[in-house]
């Protein structure tokens, strides 16, 4: 039996590695840029993303009950206003997205009988599939302000109190950090872990910048289980 296969336009990336250096999207940056990047962004361009999702969130959950054009139509208009700001983001602005499924995925799914059947289905792999872009959507903002807190607590408690700036040394600070995460977890009740579900394939690559230039690149593959509806 064929199974529809569901896959993330927003949330799986692809980059490739090679040095210090990192591409995506065709273009290239250093190792450490699109962190960087992050840690810049202001917190109007975040409130603004959080509201928008706040918005969409309850457009989508009527679309399930009302189940017309019209209220897809709205859901649209809602999951759009978002787009258009997650894909003017550091990293995202560079990554290659399916323009014409993001800003149409609830017109497409009302017209996919067999999707919008399961998408109504609480035990369907479907409806699961709805609910986990709209939980993905609600904690998007978190992620970015939890690590520029994380980075400013790092650097203050843990990097600027080095007397020394090496590769070794900044080991010794990691290694106090994850020994801490690790005691404080543990009085939490809670696994601390700094895993990332991700993909790594090595790959012949041209240059995108030096013609006939060709190097191995490590390309990585990063899922964040949000999922295409």
């Amino acid at each position: 039996m064929h199974r529809k296969i569901y896959t993330s336009t927003y949330g799986q990336f692809m980059a490739f590695f090679y040095d210090s250096h990192v591409f995506i999207g065709g273009k290239e940056y250093p190792i450490g840029q699109c962190g960087i990047d992050v840690v810049n962004l202001e917190e109007a361009v975040l409130s603004e993303l959080d509201q928008r999702v706040n918005t969409f969130i309850p457009a989508a959950l009527a679309l399930l009950e009302e189940k017309t054009n019209i209220a897809a139509a709205l859901a649209q208009e809602k999951l759009n206003a978002v787009w258009d700001i997650v894909f003017s983001l550091p990293t995202y602005r560079d990554l290659k997205t399916d323009e014409e499924c993001n800003y149409h995925a609830f017109q497409r799914l009302v017209a996919d009988k067999e999707k919008w059947v399961q998408v109504q289905d609480p035990a369907s792999e479907g409806y699961a599939m709805y609910q986990g872009l709209l939980a993905s959507l609600v904690c998007f903002v978190d992620n970015p302000q939890r690590f520029c807190k994380q980075i400013a607590g790092t650097a203050e408690r843990y990097l600027e109190p080095l007397g020394r700036r090496n590769c070794d040394a900044y080991a010794d600070a990691y290694s106090h950090l994850y020994t801490t995460m690790i005691r404080i977890s543990a009085r939490l009740g809670e696994d601390f872990d700094q895993s990332f579900p991700m993909q790594v394939d090595f790959v012949p690559m041209m240059h995108p910048n030096e013609k006939d230039r060709f190097f191995i690149a490590g390309k990585g593959e990063s899922y964040s289980g949000a999922e295409r509806i």
